[in-house]
């Protein structure tokens, strides 16, 4: 399983990655495209195209053009991250977020996102919760097609950084699966 969580977060961190280096299944409102900001810099790529790249393996033109711009490693790993799915259903997930170590990393976490009057963090929580009720399952791309605005805005160095210091993560999916 954390096998499976490090190509989550690899396809999350590959997604950011890819947006930064070129400097969503609710009915009305979801994500429909993920704007990646870097300083002043930013870029978005719509949440159709991530679903269409991890269903077909054939990234349309708008996300080519970003991903000629990273390594086939990098391409592969976000590829992998995008098809990767949580065995969590809405009950496991809601533990989990509400567990002694998921709250801390939930804030930390929608600390990377922006959205006005400061709802990140129920944002963050509604999205996971939805994506781990979909039929589909729990991941990247469940949970950006459940995130509840039209555009899920990254701040790309606060999640880099934020993956740099996940070593709570494995802790929390061992204490959530009771391994």
């Amino acid at each position: 399983m954390l096998t499976g969580l490090k190509h989550w977060l690899v396809g999350i961190s590959g997604t950011l990655m890819v947006l930064g280096v070129g400097a969503t299944t609710q009915p009305s409102v979801a994500a429909e495209k993920i704007s990646i900001f870097y300083g002043p810099f930013g870029r978005s790529v719509s949440v159709s195209d991530l679903r269409q790249f991890a269903e077909t393996e054939v990234a349309p033109p708008d996300l080519a053009a970003l991903l000629r711009l990273v390594s086939t490693e990098q391409r592969a790993s976000l590829l992998k991250g995008l098809q990767t799915k949580f065995p969590f259903d809405v009950r496991a997930t809601d533990q989990l977020l509400r567990s002694p170590l998921g709250e801390p990393l939930l804030n930390q976490v929608a600390e990377v996102t922006r959205l006005p009057g400061g709802a990140e963090k129920q944002a963050m929580r509604g999205a996971l919760i939805v994506a781990a009720a979909s039929p589909e399952g729990l991941g990247v791309i469940t949970f950006l097609e459940a995130y509840p605005t039209p555009t899920m805005t990254v701040d790309l160095r606060k999640a880099l950084q934020l993956l740099e210091s996940t070593d709570g993560l494995g802790t929390l999916l061992q204490q959530g699966l009771g391994q």
